[in-house]
């Protein structure tokens, strides 16, 4: 059975696996990569390019090192096994969040409603609103994610 993943971004960083609060998701920088993704999700990002996003002060070959780790980390706290429809898609070069697993992502769904003409969908966009993007979430060091957020 696939897992569900909701995904709340809005305000302080929330995440939750059917139901559950995620445990294992404790770092700035390992919630940063999941949120980046997800937002992101309708591109691959090289890991390059996310190893200097995350990890813009260390060498190149550590960066991809703690990315590797990282995503490690991330694939066990999603419990994010290929056999079902993972959350991430991986590959040698890439990755991507998996727009066609079960997830919900609360930007997502305000960007659809924040257009609507009727009342009933902007209540419900009002109440998704909880504060500011990924609010209290820092990534030390790295302007390019301070201004992607």
């Amino acid at each position: 059975m696939a897992a569900h993943l909701a995904l709340a971004l809005m305000g302080r960083f929330e995440a939750t696996l059917n139901g559950q609060a995620t445990e294992n998701l404790g770092s700035d920088r390992l919630r940063a990569l999941l949120a980046y993704l997800a937002v992101e999700r309708e591109r691959e990002h090289s890991r390059e390019g996310l190893a200097s996003l995350l990890w813009p002060e260390r060498p190149d070959r550590e960066a991809l090192s703690a990315l590797r780790y990282a995503l490690s980390n991330l694939r066990h706290a999603l419990g994010d096994l290929p056999a079902h429809s993972p959350f991430l898609l991986v590959t040698r070069r890439t990755l991507q969040f998996n727009t066609a697993s079960d997830h919900w992502l609360d930007v997502a769904e305000f960007q659809g409603l924040v257009g609507r003409p009727d009342v009933p969908g902007l209540e419900r966009a009002a109440a998704l609103y909880r504060g500011l993007f990924l609010e209290g979430l820092s990534v030390a060091d790295s302007p390019a994610f301070d201004e992607w957020m």
